[in-house]
């Protein structure tokens, strides 16, 4: 496959992944310095979780005799705290906050691509950037593999994302299968459902039930003469609007009564075990 290039819109947000498989960042942006490309990768900390203490790393480097700038993302202050034997200072985040955790030259994108995938009734945008450096497992600390993964037991690997360095997105992990001489990957590129919500007739209940406030409401909204049915892909925002809307939870499954759905069938597509690179959060094939 010729490789694809991306706008920083197209991409913005992607998930950023290391050569291990690990989770690394989320893109938010490009930098252009010293005549290079280079991607600003941040982490999102939500409210009470830890988060490194930069201020009190920034000190204690200081103190150690380092030469601070004072624009150093979080990644080399950890680097640099390592190398000194410097023990890493924590807080516990009061907000969700978001760190600029490294600037990541662009030669070392082993692969950048975007695909709209289904899981159950939602489609989701999967943007994904893969590194060719272990650059999270050395923020971690952790050793860096070489050796090919071991086949993982029912129910570890279902729902991975699937990311080849040759043909970008693949799909969702489904299950182990066997084929000659080796284990493999089943992965599904996605299933959607085909359907409508009998938004009338859900609204007549809602009626007959007694709640006539809630009909109004939503007839408000959608009205059942002009729009009868509701595409199925409309239910997880109509869902939305009643929880906004405070309703009893039998409203909930009244909804749900007047869903008629059908599953559509999702091709897949087959990787053998000796194709398989890495399994983290994500699974890279070759």
């Amino acid at each position: 496959m010729a490789p694809r290039f991306f706008g920083i819109n197209e991409l913005r947000d992607a998930r950023v992944y290391d050569s291990e498989a690990l989770f690394y960042g989320v893109l938010d942006g490009l930098v252009f310095r010293e005549g290079t490309v280079f991607l600003k990768i941040a982490i999102e900390v939500k409210a009470r979780q830890p988060v490194v203490n930069v201020e009190k790393l920034r000190r204690r480097l200081v103190e150690s005799g380092a030469k601070l700038g004072g624009e150093e993302p979080v990644e080399y202050l950890v680097a640099r705290a390592r190398e000194e034997g410097l023990d890493i200072p924590y807080r516990v985040a009061e907000k969700p906050v978001r760190l600029t955790k490294a600037l990541v030259p662009v030669k070392e994108v082993a692969i950048a691509d975007s695909k709209k995938l289904w899981r159950g009734m939602e489609s989701r945008e999967e943007r994904v950037i893969v590194l060719r450096t272990p650059r999270e497992a050395r923020y971690r600390g952790r050793e860096i593999r070489v050796e090919m993964p071991a086949v993982p037991g029912p129910g570890e690997l279902r729902g991975k994302l699937v990311v080849s360095l040759s043909d970008g997105i693949l799909g969702y992990a489904e299950e182990i299968v066997i084929g000659p001489g080796e284990p493999g990957i089943r992965v599904s590129h996605g299933q959607g459902v085909a359907g409508y919500i009998n938004w009338i007739a859900f609204l007549n209940t809602l009626k007959k039930r007694g709640l006539i406030d809630l009909y109004e409401k939503l007839a408000e909204h959608y009205d059942p003469l002009a729009s009868p049915r509701l595409d199925i892909t409309m239910l997880p925002s109509i869902e939305r609007l009643l929880e906004s809307l405070g309703v009893p939870s039998h409203a909930k499954q009244l909804l749900h009564e007047h869903v008629v759905s059908e599953p559509l069938r999702g091709s897949y597509t087959d990787i053998p075990w000796s194709n398989v690179l890495k399994i983290g959060d994500i699974v890279i094939t070759k």
